[in-house]
This record gives C-alpha cells, structure tokens and sequence, in this order.
C-alpha cells in the first residue's frame, strides 16, 4: 500500500512546454498533474530519480516528492 514513482514529471503540460516550446500550448489536451496527485496522495511514497535524465529534470521529480512528503534516503 505505497506508492512509487520513477522519474516522475510535475505535469505533462510543463514538461512539453520544456522539450516543445515552440508549439502552442492547446495542442497538449490532457494535464497530468502529478504535483495536485502527489499533495492529494495519503498513501506513503517512494520517488526514483537520477540527477543525469536528459527528458525529465531532477527538479521535477524532487517536487513531486516534496508535495508527496516523500522521506530522502
């Protein structure tokens, strides 16, 4: 009963914005918004993130744990 995340983005809308800044932002319909699930999650939870992912940004991970309240090991 936890949960855990590899490499977890903040939203999808943020990080599509990072990699194709160049396109509109309607074009990404769907949010995924893993900073509001992380704060709304009651279960605990165990984030995996290495410092050199070239997609998702160690910074992004590190918030959705900080909103997750995720221990650091």
């Amino acid at each position: 009963r936890a949960v855990v995340l590899h490499a977890p983005f903040t939203s999808a809308r943020e990080l599509a914005d990072r990699h194709y800044w160049y396109l509109p932002r309607r074009i990404l319909r769907i949010e995924l918004d893993n900073l509001d699930r992380a704060r709304r999650l009651r279960a605990p939870l165990l984030v995996i993130h290495g410092t050199a992912d070239g997609i998702v940004p160690f910074a992004m991970g590190q918030a959705v744990a900080e909103a997750g309240h995720a221990r650091e090991l």
